[in-house]
């Protein structure tokens, strides 16, 4: 999911969610809740290894992330146009 989880083209942003969605998205993943998407589903594989308790932790990682700052130019505000 990029680096420090704050996605990256096709996955999605994790970093900054709240830990018990991440947790459920874990189980879900787990248990085949989440439908597998394809042969070598990376999630699917991934969370088959992880404990309940692991999955708590690294959801309670990523929650504490927090999201990036958004980037780009804020132009010039008085004009309402960019720089």
């Amino acid at each position: 999911h990029g680096d420090n989880g704050q996605g990256k083209d096709l996955v999605p942003r994790l970093a900054g969610q709240h830990a018990g969605y991440l947790f459920r998205q874990i189980k879900d993943f787990k248990t085949e809740v989440r439908p597998i998407t394809g042969p070598k589903d990376p999630m699917h594989e991934n969370a088959l290894n992880v404990t309940d308790e692991e999955a708590i932790e690294i959801a309670e990682y990523l929650s504490a992330l927090g999201p990036a700052a958004a980037g780009g130019d804020r132009g010039e505000l008085s004009c309402g146009c960019p720089q």
